[in-house]
């Protein structure tokens, strides 16, 4: 009887152990970044995921190669407008959008897009770095022209906002790459 105790103790410490030592990532969070403008400090509000970054999951997603992380749009942040802005020549009114990556494809490039979203309805989960993209309108797209810097500027995505006399910066920072946005405030 002896005999089968020890195997089952030991059996029971390693399962204990490897499920302690399988978990080393942090879970993902939504953090929030503001900035203000006509006199609001909340004018424009981006609540987004600090996904971790992974330079082969970029890579798939920039190229768009036929893998699941480089088939499927990419919603990270939500974006809180509280002063009526613009993005290039399109109005963005009060209310609540989503910021999403599109992946390249055949003949386009990664793109990022701005919709309106159908609803108030929270889309970010904390831990789920896989959040589908929320229905709603696509105002605004454009190539997402990240651009690659020297050093590994965040191992977590991090956005800031930052306000100045021709409006409201946005700038992403994933990995080594930096991509950068401007809101002009009506």
């Amino acid at each position: 009887m002896r005999r089968f105790q020890i195997p089952t103790i030991i059996l029971m410490v390693c399962a204990f152990l490897s499920q302690d030592l399988g978990q080393t990532r942090e879970q993902t969070t939504v953090h929030t970044a503001s900035a203000a403008a006509k006199g609001k400090s909340d004018a424009v509000i981006v609540k987004y995921l600090d996904l971790p970054w992974g330079e082969k999951t970029f890579t798939s997603i920039e190229k768009g190669e036929d893998d699941y992380y480089g088939t499927r749009g990419w919603p990270f942040a939500r974006l809180v407008i509280n002063v009526p802005v613009h993005i290039e020549d399109h109005a963005l009114a009060a209310g609540n959008y989503a910021i999403v990556l599109t992946p390249a494809k055949k003949a386009q490039p990664l793109s990022v897009s701005v919709i309106k979203l159908n609803d108030d309805k929270e889309f970010l989960q904390p831990g789920n770095i896989f959040v589908e993209v929320p229905p709603g309108q696509t105002i605004f797209s454009e190539v997402a022209n990240f651009e690659t810097v020297a050093q590994s500027a965040a191992d977590h995505m991090k956005v800031t906002l930052e306000s100045d006399e021709k409006g409201i910066s946005m700038t992403v920072l994933y990995g080594n790459r930096k991509f950068i946005r401007l809101f002009t405030v009506d």
